[in-house]
């Protein structure tokens, strides 16, 4: 169901829409089929065309859970061959792996994360392949860095001979390798940077939604040159909007709330790895005067909350209230959120730009960065 069509071949084939495997149904150890499944159960048949195709946020959060459980169990074949197996699913059903990418003036592949197995990110508008909902649509808040860096690093430590059995196929029949997954996984990073670039404001807000549109000549063609954050925020050189899960285009709110501990996550669990990003012009080519890696991105939250918190979560006790029934030391969210809340006014500084140029639609706006 996650491959979309609950008909033969659509989860394990990657020329049978959507593109990609969403499972391999098979197993060295003998066991049942792995992959990513639909987005939301239980299934039914009433619901069934809404529910069915994976989530990139969901099955990306799963996978890094598998993970850490696999090291907690001391790596046991079986489980390992299931997590393996799941890994390259996600890879191929919601990174587009090993066809769905964009290559860039100086030769340079970029995968761009999808919002599922049937649509957003490069699926093209019309054609055998065509994203089910709105085309050319990304959420910056999907984003997931360090998640990306764990499955990579996963499968280059774990890996067996008789894994790449389980590797999708390239639609003209060829083979793939281990190396060229990993490749998909580390472009996939460079890209959401470079995305997540020019999806934020100096605040730390982010929009919930943008464009990646950098169509091919052919509708038909799932790789091309092209630069897919080009245009983004806006999806499109017309300065189009795309949006779903009743959230805005380019505003800051519940869907791009989530970038903050997504990044954290990656300072947190590969520190040295989040700094080094190579940001690149909308042209394509690598701009040298720019730094922008995890720990920026998070300082400049951490400087929005310093300037116009109503408290100082830094300090112990900063953030405590003062009337009866109050726990000490239980941070208020409350009075955290006026950094990031859109329903005051004067309005708080810094909330928009030219990367986010609408405000949030209600106050929670604000509760989701906290």
């Amino acid at each position: 169901f996650a491959g979309g069509e609950n008909k033969t071949n659509s989860s394990t084939h990657v020329e049978v829409w959507p593109y990609g495997i969403s499972a391999v149904e098979w197993s060295h150890e003998g066991l049942g089929p792995a992959g990513v499944p639909a987005w939301k159960f239980p299934l039914t048949e009433k619901t069934l065309q809404d529910d069915m195709g994976s989530a990139t946020d969901g099955d990306q959060d799963a996978i890094l859970g598998m993970i850490y459980a696999a090291h907690a169990l001391g790596y046991p074949e079986d489980f390992t061959d299931m997590v393996m197996r799941s890994v390259i699913s996600f890879a191929s059903a919601d990174l587009g792996f090993p066809d769905l990418y964009r290559v860039l003036p100086g030769g340079e592949k970029m995968f761009v994360p999808k919002l599922g197995s049937m649509w957003g990110g490069l699926l093209p508008e019309h054609g055998k392949y065509k994203t089910k909902q709105q085309p050319w649509c990304y959420s910056p808040g999907y984003f997931a860095p360090a998640h990306f860096r764990t499955m990579r690093n996963f499968v280059m430590k774990h890996w067996k001979p008789e894994y790449a059995e389980y590797l999708p196929k390239r639609l003209n029949g060829d083979s793939t390798s281990l190396m060229e997954m990993v490749e998909a996984f580390d472009s996939a990073i460079t890209a959401g940077y470079n995305i997540l670039y020019y999806s934020s404001c100096e605040s730390g807000t982010v929009s919930n939604w943008v464009g990646v549109m950098a169509a091919c000549e052919s509708d038909e063609d799932l790789s091309c040159g092209g630069v897919p954050w080009q245009y983004t925020p806006f999806v499109g050189k017309d300065q189009g909007q795309c949006s779903t899960s009743g959230t805005r285009w380019g505003t800051f709110g519940a869907d791009a709330g989530r970038t903050f501990w997504r990044l954290a996550m990656d300072y947190v669990l590969h520190t040295e790895d989040s700094e080094h990003v190579d940001i690149y012009w909308r042209s394509g080519w690598v701009n040298g005067n720019i730094t922008f890696n995890a720990r920026l991105f998070l300082n400049r939250v951490v400087t929005q909350y310093r300037r116009y918190a109503e408290c100082d979560g830094s300090v112990v006790g900063g953030c405590d209230c003062h009337y009866p029934g109050c726990v000490e030391n239980a941070t208020q969210a409350i009075k955290l959120a006026a950094a990031f809340a859109v329903d005051r006014w004067p309005r708080t500084p810094g909330l928009t730009c030219d990367n986010v140029p609408h405000h949030g639609q209600a106050w929670w706006a604000g509760f989701m960065a906290y």
